[in-house]
């Protein structure tokens, strides 16, 4: 495959002409990094085009999965160096199993919300990776013990087993829910509630660029002195940064990133509802709906709430006041696909 750096594919769509409403728009980058274009990465683009978003997609060579522990950070380290134009807050996201849902004053407000802190990290219910070796890892253990009175977590499944070997009251901590089986299982929060979210997810993080910077420097510092964890993910890395650096924080509640994992039942009910408004997807909360809905990847591509959500954002083109841009970069293979798959007219 043929490698370009210089290779720009510009897709503009313009909804009105206010300028005064593109200024969320032009103070927030959003970056993903992808060596082809599946319908994961077209709904991505199509939600943050209608999100009124300036999407950077950095296209990568194909390479084998553990190739892109190393390259998909470098990737994104030589483009927060290089481009001087950047903004000075860059959202990063995985390409084929995120969607905007609402647009960047939103993301803005909600890290704002959680004290604009130099980077936070999107969030999900089970530590992964849990073990190093035969022991729950430094990152998982510490983490649960930041859990306060009134935290309540999602325990469905492994989540309950896990949290259960870390020493936390299941019975006090685990969101009440109803029905006969995982499937039929919703949320039943109380007036007040706080469900959280406590384990740093890699697939979405927000952050100043200077701060940005050094965190991807550390993560190949670790990366290369450490071949332990070059057998496991990304996220393993991130975790061993996190353990003892608390100035990665986590969006534990959901005010920019929702880990729209579990429990399925919920979703499916939830996602009728949404599908048919074309409004954002939320946990019951008395808060404002995260400007980005993730499921994790490893659920397949058959995944019932991965089609409704793609579905949805695919053919969805409401009106807006600012336009959205895409921009692919890098690998020519890459910009061709998106070309060719993700028609955004």
């Amino acid at each position: 495959m043929t490698h370009r750096t210089d290779l720009i594919w510009w897709i503009l769509v313009i909804r009105g002409d206010v300028a005064a409403q593109c200024l969320a728009r032009d103070a927030l980058e959003l970056v993903t990094v992808a060596d082809s274009a599946p319908p994961g990465l077209c709904a991505l683009g199509s939600s943050a085009v209608r999100h009124g978003y300036r999407l950077t997609i950095l296209g990568a060579n194909r390479s084998a999965y553990h190739d892109l522990l190393e390259s998909k950070p470098r990737m994104l380290l030589n483009f927060l160096r290089r481009d001087a134009s950047l903004n000075n807050v860059v959202a990063f996201v995985d390409g084929f199993d995120v969607l905007a849902q609402r647009g960047p004053g939103a993301a803005l407000a909600g890290w704002a919300h959680v004290g604009s802190p130099d980077i936070l990290f999107g969030s999900e219910s089970y530590c992964f990776p849990f073990r190093r070796g035969r022991t729950p890892s430094l990152y998982c253990r510490r983490t649960v013990q930041t859990l306060r009175v009134g935290d309540k977590l999602v325990c469905l499944g492994k989540a309950r087993r896990l949290y259960a070997e870390l020493g936390v009251d299941v019975v006090r901590h685990c969101v009440k829910l109803a029905g006969t089986a995982p499937e039929e299982s919703i949320f039943l929060p109380k007036p007040g509630e706080r469900i959280i979210f406590p384990f740093l997810n890699s697939g979405l993080y927000l952050g100043r660029r200077g701060p940005l910077v050094k965190l991807l420097e550390a993560y190949l510092e670790t990366y290369a002195q450490s071949p332990a964890l070059a057998g496991l993910t990304d996220q393993a890395v991130f975790h061993e940064l996190a353990a003892t650096n608390p100035a990665l924080a986590t969006d534990r509640e959901g005010h920019v990133f929702l880990n729209a994992c579990c429990p399925r039942g919920a979703l499916r009910r939830g996602l009728a509802a949404w599908n048919a408004s074309a409004e954002a997807y939320d946990l019951p909360a008395a808060r404002a709906a995260p400007a980005f809905l993730h499921w994790n990847g490893n659920v397949g591509e058959e995944d019932p709430t991965r089609t409704m959500l793609m579905s949805a954002h695919a053919r969805v083109r409401a009106p807006r006041a600012c336009p959205g841009v895409v921009r692919v970069l890098g690998a020519q293979g890459v910009a061709e696909d998106y070309h060719r798959h993700c028609d955004l007219a």
